[in-house]
């Protein structure tokens, strides 16, 4: 059995210029343990995870997860597009999708009447929906703003009737704005950008409970899960937790440091 411990592993004296199909055979299983072994003790390829932080109030009062490590999204990138309405300053916000890899996900913007309330519905596979007011009205609806809090369906979330979107995450770091002015008019549909990769799909297995969900973009170095996405499991008392992209799973050491956590 090969290990880097014990160094490369040989085929056995008196098969070395054996040739032919039986022993090419062996030479095939060898390398392939030999790869096999070096890559679970490199844990290449493997997302590698270091750190868990449970935090309180991190998104809209609600206790989340914050997971920290590497090799998240598999090789693959997310993609974006930096929305606002044209003419209206500081009306910009980032949406991010919340799969990676090359995808053709549409953010699609529809204008209703004052007395609609601001949605945020995901009305096909590769389609989230934003309905609007025609003005700003009710707790703020046609603020940038809420638009981003009621994409993220933050905890909390007051005045907005939206449940989210599980197709992409938004937040107020847009590169020319920051998303505080009003909607007063729908953008243009817009198609996110500049992902590449394959689809990925993330899941953090905490305890029994899983998720696919999380707040805030991912990255290949850190995840977040609201706490209510792991059906209100209070996060200080976690004993294990596993991160997978596809169905390959994390093999570093698994620690949970709760911080400020109820």
């Amino acid at each position: 059995m090969a290990s880097l411990s014990f160094g490369k592993k040989k085929r056995p004296s008196g098969k070395e210029f054996r040739d032919g199909t039986v022993g090419e055979a062996l030479d095939d299983i060898y390398a392939d343990v030999e790869a096999a072994v070096l890559t679970l003790e490199s844990r290449t390829g493997l997302p590698k995870v270091t750190l868990f932080t449970g935090t309180v109030g991190d998104v809209g009062g609600s206790a989340s997860l914050v997971i920290s490590g590497e090799g998240f999204l598999g090789g693959s990138t997310m993609g974006t597009a930096d929305i606002g309405v044209t003419g209206v300053a500081n009306s910009a916000i980032k949406f991010t999708a919340k799969k990676p890899g090359a995808q053709d996900i549409t953010v699609k913007f529809v204008l209703a009447g004052n007395n609609t309330a601001l949605a945020i519905t995901d009305t096909d596979a590769n389609t989230v929906t934003i309905t609007l007011k025609t003005g700003v009205g009710g707790a703020g609806d046609g603020l940038g703003t809420a638009i981003t809090t009621a994409v993220n369906h933050a905890a909390n979330t007051t005045g907005v009737g939206a449940t989210g979107s599980d197709l992409v995450s938004a937040s107020n770091d847009a590169t020319d704005s920051n998303g505080t002015a009003a909607w007063t008019a729908a953008p243009a549909d817009t198609k996110l950008a500049d992902s590449s990769g394959e689809g990925r799909t993330i899941t953090v297995q905490v305890g029994t409970e899983t998720t696919t969900s999380f707040v805030g973009p991912v990255t290949d170095t850190t995840l977040t899960v609201r706490e209510d996405e792991l059906d209100g499991m209070d996060i200080d008392a976690v004993a294990a937790v596993m991160v997978l992209v596809d169905t390959t799973s994390s093999n570093e050491g698994l620690q949970l440091t709760v911080v400020d956590a109820d």
